[in-house]
């Protein structure tokens, strides 16, 4: 994981946190389906912070040594600044240059026309 651009795993209540942060440049794996286990197993193995709202899933998370940042409020704006604050990141910022595709994560394209 790279510090200044960290990969997150996102668990299945906050799918608009996923798109914002997709939007902003920020590598977010996310399903509306998937289990607490296979994230964990996800993060793990691709080396990515957990977002959840979800606190048992924070504590099974860290207990397996993941990162995890537990979150409150529904506000996708104000749910960045908390996994900015809870990461430690002072330059969380929006960057068009490293902006992923809001459906399926996947980096922009340029396409010859």
């Amino acid at each position: 994981m790279n510090l200044q651009r960290p990969d997150f795993a996102v668990d299945a209540m906050l799918g608009k946190l996923a798109k914002k942060l997709r939007v902003i440049g920020y590598n977010a794996k996310y399903s509306s389906s998937i289990e607490d286990e296979k994230l964990i197993e996800l993060a793990r193995k691709e080396n990515r912070i957990v977002l959840t709202k979800d606190e048992l899933l924070t504590k099974n998370a860290e207990k397996s040594g993941i990162k995890s940042v537990l979150i409150r409020g529904n506000d996708e704006i104000e749910q960045i600044i908390q996994v900015k604050k809870a990461i430690g990141l002072s330059n969380f910022v929006m960057d068009t240059n490293f902006s992923r595709c809001v459906s399926c994560n996947g980096t922009k394209s340029v396409l010859d026309l």
